[in-house]
């Protein structure tokens, strides 16, 4: 779909600036769907931003995951509850069925009046934005206006009233509306693209597969929870086999110390398959991003791991621009340059011990183990919103 105008942000201050003018702006409806809203001082500034928008007669729907925002709105209760901002959990916590923990909302977007949009992975907390003691978690978002920003709407619409498209009609609709940029080329092409395989989308996945196989030149991963399947692990080998420059940005810290011992296990694997491999090292790298052959890139939510592949809700979206990709990895070629280190296989050998390698090991194992323990809650139907 052509015809937008784009900006690229990152996250810190330019994220959340761009997100409370979005706010400011809004005239006729806000939707606001994130994994995690805290009741820090950065949640707490959006959530009177919203309130803020009520006043003014902006219809305001919020939707947060159960999980992920656990205990919010007790929080933010009396900010709320004199007001008619629409605003409930996904899958909220104690779970109401059986089934329910394995399915979570993970897309983080705001749309405003059916017009203009922000879809990244950025989530609405301190650590997102920084403080004066510790920088922002490293992620991206995209800032866009246009034709797209009517699906947004709708979409974000269907996923809080629980109108959640079924795989037939879906499939019916895929090729008008979700996965065709469209014939003009005046302005930015853009596609919305949706994970939500318990309901038969797989847009994303799809579209990482498709980048893969038809990069020739270079492939740019960044992504916080890289642990991929097996088939696409033999996709990135074959790429970098066929002279394809793969490289990958990923955290030397984490806020999960037992993904990060699993990332670790498939290091050897990835350096011997001539994939070069880098830590960020200013902060813990949250970002889900992809540019292939810098004509190509998309932004979003998805994680590169069986949780975002086959149970979490994600969104991203596709820039079909070379102006645009190109941009893109002009700065993430600065990340790999000034703010990152090389993982070199003879000296990420030698700090790895028997005991080491056997943690990762097992990391590794467990977190593939929660595939088949999610999909025991998910086998008989997808779960209510």
């Amino acid at each position: 779909m052509a015809g937008h105008t784009v900006s690229l942000l990152r996250g810190g201050e330019p994220y959340f600036r761009s997100l409370f003018n979005l706010l400011d702006e809004a005239k006729d409806s806000i939707y606001l769907q994130v994994y995690i809203l805290e009741a820090d001082s950065t949640g707490i500034e959006v959530i009177k931003k919203l309130v803020q928008a009520d006043e003014r007669g902006v219809k305001v729907y919020l939707l947060v995951d159960g999980f992920g925002s656990y205990g919010l709105f007790g929080h933010v209760h009396t900010l709320l509850e004199a007001t008619g901002i629409e605003y409930r959990y996904f899958a909220k916590v104690p779970f109401e069925t059986f089934r329910q923990p394995a399915r979570r909302l993970h897309i983080k977007v705001c749309v405003v009046d059916g017009r203009s949009a922000i879809i990244g992975g950025i989530n609405i907390s301190d650590r997102y934005r920084g403080t004066a003691d510790t920088p922002p978690w490293l992620d991206f978002a995209l800032a866009f206006s246009g034709p797209l920003c009517g699906i947004v709407k709708n979409t974000c619409d269907d996923i809080y009233s629980r109108r959640l498209v079924r795989k037939r009609n879906f499939e019916r609709a895929v090729k008008t509306v979700v996965n065709e940029y469209g014939a003009d080329r005046s302005g930015v092409r853009l596609r919305l693209s949706i994970n939500d395989w318990l309901r038969g989308r797989n847009a994303i996945s799809s579209s990482y597969r498709s980048a893969i196989r038809n990069a020739r030149e270079e492939i740019t991963i960044l992504n916080s929870y890289f642990i991929p399947s097996v088939r696409l692990l033999r996709m990135l080998a074959l790429a970098a086999k066929r002279g394809c420059k793969v490289r990958l940005l990923l955290s030397e810290q984490s806020d999960v110390p037992v993904v990060k011992a699993a990332i670790r296990y498939l290091y050897n694997r990835l350096l011997k398959s001539g994939i070069r491999i880098f830590e960020y090292k200013p902060s813990v790298l949250h970002a889900k991003v992809f540019v292939a052959d810098r004509k190509w890139c998309t932004i979003g939510s998805h994680n590169l791991n069986h949780l975002s592949e086959f149970f979490s809700m994600e969104m991203n979206v596709d820039v079909d621009d070379p102006v645009v990709s190109g941009s893109f990895a002009a700065e993430l070629d600065f990340l790999f340059a000034k703010e990152s280190k090389e993982v070199v296989a003879a000296e990420f050998s030698r700090t790895r011990n028997w005991w080491s390698r056997l943690g990762d090991f097992l990391a590794f194992r467990s977190i593939r183990a929660t595939r088949w323990l999610f999909s025991l809650f998910s086998r008989q139907h997808p779960f209510q919103a």
